[in-house]
């Protein structure tokens, strides 16, 4: 395991420094916010500056070892960057809070240390979402470096939120399930009932077919409604 970076080393050897990060995962950045806010803003400079760069080198030759390069960087930093805001919410998420119980006074609280550092509490949200979601925080990295393209936080958190709505579409069509299965028996009844009632109307209809008092279209109808019923009633005799 590589020794903590603090930022006055990224000075003598950044790029070794960022791959250091990229390599641990950010495991290598120390455990105070003072310091991983530093290095977090460097690294964000330093990736919004390979992006801004590759941006304008893009415009003017796409096949450029200079703009290429300038990706490369840029992904690479951008990657430093979110694993350094992962650690700041792994930090950050165990503060303790305002008015938190069994809290010793002279331990400050976690409003006051983020207000020190100049960190609001958005961006302490989004680092602590990306903390909560290790996991898809590697997937938007692996795409990126697939695609060629520079991470963000902001792809992170969308993805993020892309997950938690399906998984909240899961939880909900599973609760409609659980429910239809709890509410079978009464289903069952229905149906019958339904039957039952179906014959009578039946009985009905074949009375007044004999008596010719169905309009001339109406067989077409009958034929295309009974076809459905049938094969709904098939499909329902060979799952019973």
């Amino acid at each position: 395991m590589n020794e903590l970076v603090t930022i006055s080393e990224y000075a003598e050897n950044q790029d070794q420094m960022m791959n250091d990060i990229i390599e641990t995962r950010g495991a290598n950045l120390p455990a105070t916010i003072e310091d991983v806010v530093q290095i977090f803003e460097f690294t964000d400079f330093k990736a919004k500056a390979f992006k801004i760069m590759a941006d304008k080198c893009k415009k003017l030759d796409d096949q450029s070892e200079i703009y290429h390069s300038a990706l490369r960087s840029g992904q690479k930093w951008g990657i430093a960057t979110l694993y350094s805001q992962k650690i700041m919410g792994e930090i950050t998420r165990e503060m303790p809070k305002a008015g938190g119980k069994d809290t010793p006074i002279n331990i400050p609280r976690k409003h006051h240390l983020l207000e020190e550092n100049g960190v609001s509490s958005t961006f302490t949200y989004d680092a602590e979402k990306l903390a909560n979601n290790p996991g898809i925080l590697e997937e938007v990295i692996q795409k990126a470096e697939e695609k060629g393209e520079i991470p963000t936080k902001k792809d992170v958190l969308n993805t993020i939120r892309i997950k938690d709505a399906e998984d909240r579409d899961k939880r909900s069509e599973e609760k409609r399930v659980i429910k239809q299965v709890k509410e079978t028996p009464r289903a069952v009844k229905e149906y019958f009932t339904a039957i039952k009632e179906y014959n009578k109307a039946l009985d009905f209809a074949l009375e007044v077919a004999k008596r010719s008092l169905f309009a001339e279209e109406s067989l077409g109808i009958i034929q295309t409604k009974h076809n459905e019923i049938k094969i709904k009633m098939n499909d329902l005799e060979e799952l019973v």
